[in-house]
């Protein structure tokens, strides 16, 4: 029967079979890239992929991939094109290259070493078999070294021994001089001898006073046979001299040459033990390395399993959370829509809330954008219709307020406002920049457009642009002589110029022309800082052909100037008294809305008397109107104070009930 880790090994190396065929590698013909199949088996999502399983279909309960920002889907994963890249460049590169080995690393030249696979080093990453590798590393390099020693020993043992041969070859040629030289020194004492005797034998009894011709040469031959052994004798005994020093100095090196012959056998021995020692040791360095192998490839096949298990219960979070989230976008935008709906027949003022961006020399921000509807200040909550954060752009900014725009050319008064401190983005978001355009451009093309490609409704716009400036209202659009001294009655500005326009270009000259005209300064928190409350107002009359019904309506985009501390902006002269000109009217307008939520009766009373701009925007601030506000807020710690306030006013304004629009018309 096949124990638990057999079964895991069979489903791994299933596994890794299934895998390798999906790749293109045969794992039979090309085992040494069976590394890129396991690398490939566990490679994670690249960034922006998930899992998902289809739930209904032919295809229902099968895995596949989607992208999150593309949006692309696919049932092969994301990473494996890029291994079969890589099987092809390592395979093209094995058949364009000899081969210098295989997927083993010998652990040593020695045939009885053992052989370890590349593959699972590779598939074990801890810093336990690191140590090891780098332990049978050294191994081998003190191996290597002690081999190369013992050979050089071997080869200096081998020559000392040939040269120990060759002295023993000198000495018994020595010794065969030396008993040759013995003997001949024998011999000429042997022949000396005999010739004494015979010498003596020859000798007469009396011996005459004159010896003989014979005698005398008889005499002469001994004389020179005796002189010649002599000589022969000296000779050898200077022979035997120089051949006992000779066998001497042999005898020297022959012992020299044993005593280093003994050195280094007993050397080759211990480097022998020590060789021996570290096999022993190398051996069991590397049963150790297989016993971990074999355990981390338990683990890694655990690791697989329960990865996969994770990935399916990530997909089925990832695809449960869609669903969820889905469910909650549906209701969110059900209730928007029941809310807005809510608010055009209360007439509730909308009011959309927007950050702006940190400034270079603002580090940290005190507001926290939620969602689409809450923000938090200094960990208070303040909900609205709409909230956008810092990242927002215009296009979603108008988005909001461009079903409210267009309704003017139904006959219904719109006012849209914004409101805020001093340096919160109030003209960015009224007016934006060239390359931004703001809620005012955005909002009249938008008219222009719509009355162009109507064709059954002649419409008729003109324009006129004041700003309220020290509690004194001034035509933008005239020369700065008759600008002064307008005055409101019966809710109209009496003297106030408007102008007839057909086309966006029209309304484009006529704005330049009222900005020239302005009053801008700057303080402390802004150096472009709005000085006057500024009012443009579209009023559009629309006549439907074959009819004899016009309505009118009218749009005010008003830019307030922002509320200022005067402990911040150190305004003094001529700018503390627009700043305190600006801080009452302003404050006459928290004084209107107040008392329009306090009082829902039409009969009650409400200061809109109490600054000419509440003066001015009695009108939009009635039953007849559709009003939205802008409430900018900045982000930096030192405005929290005065964001506060502002969202504190935007929530006062949210909860005032206007009552519906009414349209006006006239036969």
């Amino acid at each position: 029967m096949m124990n638990p880790k057999q079964s895991e090994d069979k489903v791994y190396q299933q596994a890794l079979q299934e895998h390798a065929i999906e790749l293109g590698i045969n794992l039979e013909e090309d085992p040494e890239f069976k590394w890129i199949v396991e690398k490939s088996l566990v490679a994670p999502l690249p960034e922006g992929w998930v899992q998902l399983k289809e739930i209904e279909g032919d295809y229902a309960g099968s895995l596949y991939y989607y992208h999150e920002e593309s949006g692309q889907t696919q049932w092969e994963h994301p990473s494996d094109q890029f291994y079969r890249m890589q099987y092809e460049q390592q395979k093209e590169a094995k058949l364009s290259t000899p081969q210098r080995g295989s997927a083993w690393d010998v652990v040593s030249r020695d045939s009885t070493w053992e052989v370890v696979p590349q593959t699972t080093r590779e598939s074990i990453n801890c810093g336990e078999c690191e140590t090891l590798n780098q332990e049978l590393t050294e191994l081998k390099k003190t191996l290597k070294l002690m081999t190369e020693e013992s050979f050089q020993k071997e080869k200096l043992n081998s020559q000392l021994k040939n040269e120990c041969t060759a002295v023993q070859a000198k000495l018994k040629l020595c010794e065969d001089k030396e008993v040759e030289i013995t003997e001949l020194h024998s011999k000429a004492k042997k022949d000396l001898e005999a010739a004494k005797i015979e010498f003596n034998k020859k000798q007469t009894p009396k011996p005459s006073s004159t010896p003989t011709k014979e005698t005398s040469i008889l005499i002469q031959n001994l004389n020179d046979q005796v002189k010649k052994y002599k000589d022969r004798a000296s000779l050898s005994k200077v022979e035997k001299k120089k051949s006992d020093e000779m066998m001497k100095d042999m005898h020297k090196e022959l012992n020299f040459a044993l005593e280093t012959g003994e050195t280094l056998h007993r050397d080759l021995s211990v480097a022998q033990n020590e060789l021996e020692e570290l096999k022993i040791t190398s051996q069991a360095k590397i049963k150790e390395f297989k016993d971990l192998a074999e355990l981390f490839e338990g683990r890694l096949t655990e690791c697989l399993r329960e990865l996969k298990e994770a990935r399916k219960a990530e997909a089925n979070a990832f695809q449960a959370k869609k669903e969820w989230k889905e469910k909650y976008l549906q209701e969110r935008n059900l209730r928007q829509s029941l809310g807005k709906k809510l608010m055009e027949l209360q007439g509730n003022i909308f009011v959309i809330c927007r950050v702006r961006p940190l400034l270079r020399d603002e580090a940290t921000s005190c507001i926290e954008v939620i969602d689409s509807e809450q923000l938090f200040v200094d960990n208070v909550s303040h909900n609205f219709n709409a909230v956008f954060g810092p990242e927002s752009t215009q296009d979603e900014v108008f988005a909001e307020v461009q079903p409210s725009a267009l309704s003017v050319l139904e006959g219904y008064n719109v006012c849209i406002f914004a409101y805020g401190q001093t340096g919160s983005g109030k003209t960015f978001t009224m007016e934006g920049t060239a390359s931004q355009r703001g809620v005012n451009h955005r909002a009249i093309s938008g008219l222009f457009e719509y009355a162009a490609s109507s064709i059954e409704t002649n419409y008729a716009f003109s324009v006129s642009m004041l700003e309220v400036y020290n509690e004194s209202i001034r035509d933008l659009l005239c020369v700065p002589e008759d600008s002064v001294g307008l005055d409101i009655r019966s809710g109209s500005v009496e003297g106030l110029k408007e102008y007839s326009v057909s086309s966006m270009e029209d309304v484009e000259t006529l704005i330049c022309q009222g900005f020239q005209t302005r009053t801008v300064g700057s303080n402390n928190v802004n150096e472009h800082s709005s000085r006057s409350h500024l009012v443009l107002c579209l009023k559009v009359a629309a006549t439907r052909k074959g009819s004899q019904v016009t309505t009118y309506g009218k749009l005010n985009l008003v830019d307030l100037a922002g509320s200022e501390r005067l402990k911040n902006t150190n305004a003094v002269g001529v700018r503390l008294k627009e700043a305190q000109n600006i801080n009452k009217s302003l404050s006459a307008l928290g004084d209107v809305v107040g008392a329009l939520g306090k009082s829902p009766r039409k009969d009650a009373h409400i200061p809109y008397r109490n600054s000419k701009l509440t003066f001015l925007l009695q009108d939009s601030l009635s039953a007849n109107s559709r009003v939205l506000m802008f409430v900018n807020v900045g982000p930096s710690l030192s405005s929290a104070s005065e964001s506060q306030c502002s969202l504190k006013f935007a929530g006062r304004c949210r909860a005032v009930k206007l009552g519906a629009a009414k349209k006006t018309a006239k036969a």
